[in-house]
This record gives C-alpha cells, structure tokens and sequence, in this order.
C-alpha cells in the first residue's frame, strides 16, 4: 500500500527574452576542453576522478550545462550557492554524455564537477555551459495528494495545468519541489 503525503509542487513559466537565435548572440556561452587524468583530485568516497568549474549566475537566468566525451561516461555534480547538490548522469541524452537545463533558483557561484560514471574512467570531454536571463510571466502552486488523479502508468499522483500558447511562442517550463523528485510532461 502506497503512503500518502501531501507535497506542495511549483510550476513556474517563464518566457524567453526575444527569439532563440537573438538571445543565444548575446547569451554567455563558454567553452572548456578538458581531460580526466590519473594525476587528478578523486572524491574521497567514492574514488571517481574529477575537474572544477567555477560558473557566476544570477537568479532566474537559464543554464544549459552538457559534458561530451568519446572516452568514457560522463557525470556532472552541480553545487548550487546555498550548497544544494544536483547530480546529472545522462538527464537528457541517451549516450555516454551528460547535461542538463535549469533555472537558477538564486544569485551566485555554482560548482560544476565534470567527472565520470565509473571508477577509474579517463579521458578527453568537452564541457559547454550556455546562458540567457529569463522573466517570469506566470508562476502555479500545486499539491500532490491522495485525491489527486493517478497515472495509469506508474501509479503516480499528478495535477493538470492549462496553458495557450501562440505559434511560434517560446517558453521555458520549469517543475520544482523540495520534497521529492518531479517529472514535467506536455500533452
């Protein structure tokens, strides 16, 4: 039997400034060849070799972070300022490279560790990190509870958000909680 918990669950909407292309021109778009050695610092607990990057970003600015390597199985561990941790192995690709798009919840240095998978893993990668400010146009609170529908997939609850959009209209979904893992999904 499943337990029940009432979990609150924002979903906030945010509008990209002007078009794709016009705003990656005058986004922050940086580059980091790179490459995992036997000589580099190893986390202590689990024994994975790793490289730092440090990246300043401001509240509400939307971060596209993506280690390609055709030498081993990428993994990226992001240290948000207030030392909230987001670990990212193969979020939205399905090959050995690892990535993910967010929002900055707040101003300030995060830490981006580009590592691996596995124990032992070398090699060359290739870390981009692309960035544009973002504004909010519309923000919903939810709560997730037993008398919320259930997917007949998994048996997850979930809520249902209306949204109209005009053509050729770009938006920026993000699904947020400090109480589980979310999942976003459009229909």
């Amino acid at each position: 039997m499943r337990e029940f918990l009432t979990l609150k669950v924002f979903v906030i909407l945010m509008l990209v400034v002007g078009s794709m292309s016009a705003t990656r021109a005058t986004a922050k778009e940086l580059s980091f060849p790179g490459k995992l050695e036997q000589q580099d610092e190893k986390f202590d607990e689990t024994g994975e070799f790793f490289d730092i990057y440090e990246i300043q970003l401001e509240a509400g600015e939307f971060v596209d972070l993506y280690v390609a390597s055709e030498d081993f199985d990428t993994y990226l561990l992001i240290i948000e300022p207030d030392e909230t941790e987001i670990n990212i192995d193969d979020y939205y690709t399905d090959d050995l490279n690892a990535g993910i798009l967010f929002v900055a919840r707040q101003a300030g240095k995060y830490t981006v560790y580009v590592t691996s998978s596995e124990v032992g893993e070398t090699g060359a990668y290739e870390f981009t990190c692309d960035s544009f400010q973002t504004s909010l146009i519309q923000a919903q609170e939810g709560v997730l509870d037993k008398d919320d529908e259930v997917s007949w997939k998994g048996g997850e609850y979930f809520d249902t958000f209306e949204l109209k959009l005009e053509p050729n209209e770009k938006r920026v979904l993000t699904l947020q909680s400090d109480d589980f893992s979310v999942y976003l999904a459009m229909h």
